[in-house]
């Protein structure tokens, strides 16, 4: 009987230090996949040619679960001739370019408020919806950039 004991205690020592060793594992691939994604979405950044004065940032995440490397890019600025405001944000994949969402609208002056020009999001579920704002826009475009 005490052999029995020792036995199971045994087994269950081995199995708990067989899945924090992968759960470990895991953590240190999904790091190493997260240093990846950001150097990938530097040199994407880089590569779109905007100069360094530009109102232009990006954010990036690598989704363990989709496996992919994305990244928003967020544009704003003066529209010449009016210098009326406009916002450009572009979801995409940091590797493959593949767009995932596109939003630009600037700011109608006569209503005091954004005229939405185009605003499209290719949610989880594959396919391309229109979305009504910017607030939807980000909504959407949030599940690709976020840990579930």
């Amino acid at each position: 009987m005490k052999f029995v004991a020792l036995l199971l205690a045994f087994i269950a020592a081995i199995l708990g230090y067989m899945l924090y060793a992968q759960k470990t594992s895991h953590t240190k691939f999904g790091l190493e996949m997260q240093a990846k994604c950001a150097a990938q979405a530097r040199v994407a950044f880089k590569d779109m040619g905007y100069k360094p004065d530009d109102p232009v940032g990006y954010a990036n995440h690598y989704s363990e679960k989709l496996n992919k490397c994305f990244m928003k890019v967020e544009f704003s600025g003066p529209t010449p001739p009016s210098n009326s405001l406009f916002t450009h944000k572009h979801l995409l994949d940091a590797y493959e370019g593949k767009t995932y969402g596109d939003m630009f609208a600037s700011w109608d002056e006569t209503r005091n408020q954004p005229h939405m020009m185009t605003c499209k999001v290719t949610p989880l579920s594959g396919s391309e919806q229109n979305c009504q704002d910017e607030a939807e826009f980000d909504r959407i475009a949030e599940v690709y950039l976020v840990s579930p």
